[in-house]
C-alpha cells in the first residue's frame, strides 16, 4: 500500500506496528497504487515498500505525478479545463491506470490490493467544463458567521485567513464543487469498471479522504486546524454480504480501517494496531462499538469528539506562546460559534475531556 509522504516522514511509535503492505502483501501478491497515494519521494521509502513482495519492483516506477496540472498561479485559483483535455488531468490518469490493472485481474483467483489516490478536490481547484457547468457562482452560498466570531478563539485555532470579496468567495466555492463533481465522475468510472469486469461482487471498496476543507467558514481556508469542516471526512465502505445504502451516526476514526479491512478480508489482526473493526456497524448501523470518542491531531494541537461535545486543545509553541482551549456543544452550536471553554458552568466537562484527550495523546508517544 502506498503511504502519503507526510506519514512516511512521521515518527514511528515504540511498538512500530507493521504497515498493511508489510503485514499482508504476502497474501495479496499484487499490490498496486496509482495516483496520489504513490507519491514516494522519501529516501527511506524502499523499506516501507518491499520490492520482493510486489509486482512492481519499486514504488516510484508506478507513480503518476499527482501534482501534474496545467500551470497556474495563486493558491486559491479556479482552473477550468476543456472537456476534451480531461485525459491530461492526474485523477483521470489514475483511474485509467487503475482500470487497466483491474482488467488484468479478470479470471484470476489470487487476491489483490489496489489503492487509487485522487487529488481533487484540492487547491488549486481544477475541474472540467462539464463538472463546473451546473454551478453558478452568483448562487453559491456565502458562509455565515457572527461579526465577533474570533473574539473567543485562542490564537492557535486561527487557520489560513484570506480577505476576499464575497464574489471571489463564491467563485472559489464554485470551483470546489466543480472539483468534487469531477472527482466523483472519476470514482464513478472506477466503480463502473468493477461492475463491467464482474469484480464488484467479490471486492471490498472503501472511499475515504484524509481531511476536510474550510471554505471561508470562520473566514478561514484549507486545513491544519481543528474546526469541524477541516477534520470531518467522508467514509463509505462497500463489502460483499454487508448492508447496502445504510448510514451510521457512530463516532469512528480512520485508524479503524486497518482492522476493518483485515476482518473483511479474513486476514489475521495485527496485535499492535490501534483502532477497532467497523464490521459490526456494517452488519448493523445502530450497533455499539467500544468507543465513546474520536481524536484528531494537527501540528498545532489535538481535538476530541465525544457525544455532543467537540473539544480542542491547542498546545503552546514558539509561534503560539500559550495553550488554548475550545469547547462546543455540537447539538446546539454545530457551526462552532460559541466557545464554552471558559464558561464556569462547563468546567467539569472541559476537565473531563481534557484528561481523556491527554491520555489518548500520551498513548501515542
Amino acid at each position: 500500500m502506498g503511504i502519503p509522504i507526510d506519514i512516511v516522514q512521521g515518527t514511528s511509535g515504540s511498538d512500530h506496528t507493521a504497515s498493511w503492505q508489510e503485514a499482508h502483501n504476502i497474501t495479496a501478491l499484487e499490490t498496486m497504487t496509482p495516483g496520489k497515494l504513490a507519491d514516494y519521494t522519501h529516501p527511506d521509502a524502499a523499506e516501507h515498500y518491499p520490492a520482493e513482495r510486489t509486482k512492481w519492483a519499486a514504488a516510484h516506477r508506478a507513480r503518476i505525478p499527482y501534482k501534474m496540472h496545467p500551470s497556474i498561479r495563486g493558491d486559491y485559483a479556479v482552473l477550468e479545463v476543456a472537456d476534451k483535455d480531461t485525459g491530461l488531468l492526474a485523477d483521470t490518469m489514475a483511474v485509467d491506470k487503475a482500470l487497466a490493472l483491474l482488467k488484468g485481474r479478470q479470471g484470476k483467483a489470487k487476491p489483490f490490493f489496489l489503492a487509487v489516490g485522487l487529488v481533487r478536490p484540492h487547491f488549486p481547484f481544477v475541474a472540467t467544463e462539464g463538472s463546473l457547468e451546473p454551478y453558478d457562482a452568483r448562487r453559491m452560498a456565502y458562509p455565515d458567521f457572527p461579526k465577533d466570531d474570533h473574539a473567543d478563539m485562542p490564537s492557535g485555532s486561527k487557520g489560513r485567513m484570506m480577505d476576499l470579496k464575497k464574489s471571489a468567495v463564491r467563485e472559489v466555492r464554485r470551483g470546489y464543487y466543480g472539483a468534487v463533481t469531477y472527482m466523483d465522475e472519476q470514482f464513478g468510472r472506477l466503480m463502473s469498471g468493477l461492475d463491467h469486469l464482474k469484480l464488484r461482487g467479490n471486492t471490498i471498496v472503501v472511499f475515504v479522504s484524509d481531511h476536510g476543507y474550510l471554505l471561508g467558514e470562520h473566514q478561514m481556508w484549507k486545513k491544519g486546524v481543528l474546526w469541524n469542516e477541516a477534520i470531518h471526512v467522508p467514509l463509505i465502505i462497500s463489502a460483499p454480504g454487508k448492508k447496502q445504502d445504510a448510514r451510521t451516526h457512530h463516532i469512528v476514526e480512520l485508524i479503524d480501517l486497518y482492522p476493518t479491512l483485515a476482518e473483511l478480508a479474513g486476514l489475521p489482526p495485527e496485535p499492535k494496531a490501534q483502532g477497532q473493526s467497523l464490521v459490526p456497524l456494517l452488519n448493523n448501523p445502530v450497533a455499539q462499538l467500544d468507543r465513546q470518542d474520536a481524536m484528531t491531531t494537527v501540528s498545532r494541537g489535538h481535538g476530541l469528539r465525544s457525544g455532543k461535545w467537540a473539544f480542542m486543545w491547542y498546545t503552546a509553541s514558539k509561534r503560539f506562546k500559550t495553550e488554548g482551549f475550545m469547547l462546543y456543544d455540537m447539538e446546539k452550536d454545530p457551526k462552532q460559534f460559541t466557545n464554552l471553554a471558559d464558561d464556569p458552568k462547563f468546567a467539569g466537562v472541559k476537565a473531563k475531556l481534557h484528561r481523556r484527550l491527554r491520555t489518548r495523546v500520551e498513548s501515542m508517544q
